[in-house]
């Protein structure tokens, strides 16, 4: 995941996603495209994710927290279980 966007920091020294994130977001105001964004950060590890988002993510130590399976749907496949987050602004975002 890149580092998110912290104050004080030009640019070039935040992390990919944060740069893409506010590129999408400019993009779609300058085109007055109507969007919905919803995001979630997992991490794939020894063959586990794990959802980033969670509230008790931050809270369990790697070894202790839930592994999350991947599902299949009408030929879509998800993550059971993921936390989403509904964002409306780049700096909903910052974490």
């Amino acid at each position: 995941m890149g580092t998110l966007w912290f104050p004080g920091l030009n640019e070039h020294s935040t992390g990919i996603c944060s740069r893409v994130f506010r590129d999408v977001f400019h993009k779609t105001r300058a085109q007055n495209v109507q969007a919905t964004f919803r995001v979630s950060f997992l991490e794939l590890y020894n063959r586990r994710i794990h959802d980033l988002l969670s509230p008790d993510a931050g809270r369990q130590r790697k070894g202790e927290r839930a592994s999350l399976e991947i599902r299949e749907s009408r030929k879509q496949f998800y993550v059971a279980g993921e936390t989403k987050l509904d964002v409306k602004t780049p700096e909903d975002l910052e974490m």
